[in-house]
């Protein structure tokens, strides 16, 4: 079991690293921003497929960049329970 939970860490540092390189010294990133993480060109698909909590931000919705790290390492890992 602690294997899983290093290999899940493993694979949560790397996400944040790589999305750290794609928009340097942001926390926050817009719908348009994650559709084009998730490789959507339609906003409203990758709000559906990714199913991220939302927070409002200057009365926009963004999305915190460590959720989506842990969403990218669960599906590195199989471990998704996503919308469909």
């Amino acid at each position: 079991m602690m294997n899983e939970t290093i290999t899940y860490a493993a694979a949560r540092q790397e996400a944040v690293r790589d999305l750290d390189r794609m928009y340097p010294g942001t926390i926050f990133l817009t719908l348009e921003q994650v559709a084009n993480i998730y490789g959507y060109e339609n906003p409203q698909k990758a709000r559906k497929a990714s199913a991220l909590p939302r927070v409002q931000v200057g009365g926009r919705a963004k999305y915190y960049k460590g959720d989506i790290a842990s969403d990218i390492a669960r599906r590195r890992l199989g471990n998704v329970e996503g919308k469909r």
